[in-house]
């Protein structure tokens, strides 16, 4: 008898395992795969973990992350990138693929629809499929830039999120701020609260 969640059937990792595995018959190769950093841990951030430990700061903190860091990030979101944030609406995670679970199971419903563009990060639609949603792909060939208009045509009263990452997550593209204001202008048209 198997235990384990039908649901864990979405998630499937074989495009990691596939990778890893061709890499190993590269030489010298780079990998963009997972977001591994090349460079080694900077020696002020490892002085600061030995320190946290030597201090016994070694307990759970509070779900959405210490005050003092939602305070800095809220900080630079408002002084560096212009949006109005307070630390009570950030949150810290462990991951992005953490995160948007997280999200998708605070947003979607089973029988919900998810928009991801493509190419993607291969979580975005498993953790949708994983949580009951199906997904719908708006591809952005040949330039990796959204097409808006097909965009809008795959939008159905059933669409409760529109993923969006940029940089993305393989290609590298980064939408510009006027890609991303017409995004959020037409959820806002096409939102059904």
């Amino acid at each position: 008898m198997t235990f384990i969640a039908q649901r864990l059937s979405y998630f499937d990792s074989s495009d990691f395992r596939d990778a890893i595995s061709k890499q190993s018959l590269l030489t010298d190769p780079v990998d963009l795969s997972i977001g591994v950093p090349e460079e080694l841990t900077p020696e002020h951030i490892k002085a600061a973990g030995i320190r946290a430990i030597t201090e016994d700061k070694t307990t759970y903190l509070p779900a959405n992350g210490l005050l003092e860091l939602r305070e800095a990030l809220a900080h630079k979101l408002q002084t560096e990138n212009s949006i109005p944030c307070t630390p009570e609406s950030v949150t810290v995670v462990p991951g992005l693929t953490t995160g948007q679970l997280l999200v998708y199971l605070a947003v979607v419903d089973p029988e919900d629809e998810v928009i991801v563009f493509d190419p993607y990060y291969p979580p975005y639609p498993h953790l949708a499929k994983m949580v009951g949603a199906s997904v719908t792909y708006v591809s952005t060939l040949p330039t990796f830039q959204p097409d808006l208009a097909a965009l809008e045509a795959s939008i159905t009263d059933k669409t409760k999120l529109i993923v969006i990452n940029s940089p993305n997550n393989p290609s590298g593209a980064v939408y510009p701020e006027e890609t991303l204001r017409a995004i959020a202008a037409l959820a806002e048209k096409k939102a059904t609260y």
